[in-house]
């Protein structure tokens, strides 16, 4: 069984299971399965698990994707018509055949859905804030509706409507929406004078720190030599419990709470008690998930019995968060 559909179907530990609007297959109706080949595609017919509606997959073999449809009326069964040009014939639960052709359903306007994969930029367990959504399309005089779900597809953000005719970039905005990953659905009532082109869209975003309970630096001497001094530091921080910092000095520990941001980001500053080593370390720890910004971090630092004044580091590296754009 192909990977892609692999869960809709029974295992040793269970029967399959509905995944992304596709039903599970209903093996006590073994004469509602069928397969049929039509042009370099396979035709996939089954019953539904759930609603017990009969459902079509069809597998492309050229591209080596599935892609599902839907019928009104409801089809039972497809047949390859053999003839020079080859025809699809579908049969319906109304006791009648169609020809799989045009641009409507026995007089019901189609629908057509485009869905991406979910992206995650390739950091699956980091949150991004996602800007805006770039789309070059040419609606080709349809109501082209963009609707973008986050999270797994767990939940959706507001449809945009793309219309107007001729190739066109589209900018909408996804509010800083802050999730793991992404996806869009593209759908349009199809008709003969409406076919809308998708050439490609962009992502704008920010990639955000992973959200954890501890965080620990490695030991640094800030590439400076010799015995130091910590004056004060400014932990830019995003958390809804209070933060405990513990600093770790040649054996010697210090301790500093910061209060909690309500889940807002702020850049904290923490005046720090007397001190001297030649090694430090930096550790957080709270109840919840917190967000440490390392590049938007500082602090003051200058070796011990110097006439130099302080230098700005950023102790725990990093980068300020720069705009990225993902394909």
């Amino acid at each position: 069984v192909d990977n892609d559909i692999k869960p809709l179907f029974p295992t040793q530990s269970g029967p399959g299971r509905d995944v992304g609007g596709y039903e599970a297959i209903d093996f006590t109706v073994l004469e509602d399965i069928e397969l049929e080949w039509h042009n370099d595609e396979l035709y996939f017919t089954y019953k539904g698990a759930t609603t017990g509606d009969r459902q079509t997959l069809i597998y492309d073999l050229v591209r080596r994707r599935w892609r599902a449809a839907t019928w009104s009326p409801e089809v039972v069964t497809v047949y390859s018509e053999v003839s020079t040009v080859s025809s699809l014939l579908v049969g319906s639960t109304t006791g009648l055949y169609y020809e799989a052709q045009g641009n409507d359903d026995q007089g019901t306007a189609i629908t057509a859905s485009l869905r991406t994969g979910s992206h995650d930029q390739g950091q699956p367990l980091n949150t991004k804030q996602y800007g805006v959504l770039l789309v070059d399309c040419d609606p080709g005089n349809a109501t082209v509706i963009v609707t973008p779900f986050i999270n797994g597809e767990a939940s959706s953000l507001a449809p945009t409507n793309l219309t107007g005719s001729g190739r066109q970039i589209f900018t909408i905005d996804l509010l800083e929406t802050e999730a793991r990953n992404i996806s869009f659905d593209f759908s349009w009532v199809k008709t003969s004078a409406q076919t809308p082109i998708l050439f490609q869209y962009e992502i704008l975003y920010f990639m955000l720190p992973v959200a954890t309970e501890h965080w620990a630096s490695d030991e640094t001497s800030f590439g400076l030599q010799g015995w130091l001094h910590l004056r004060d530091l400014y932990v830019t921080i995003r958390s809804t419990a209070d933060v405990t910092l513990t600093l770790d000095f040649d054996g010697t520990t210090q301790t500093y709470t910061i209060a909690s941001t309500a889940g807002v980001r702020k850049k904290v500053y923490i005046q720090l008690a007397p001190n001297k080593g030649k090694l430090y370390k930096f550790e957080f720890n709270s109840s919840a998930d917190f967000n440490l910004f390392e590049g938007a971090s500082e602090v003051r630092v200058k070796q011990w019995l110097t006439s130099l004044g302080y230098a700005v580091v950023k102790p725990f590296g990093g980068e300020q968060l720069d705009r990225t754009i993902a394909i």
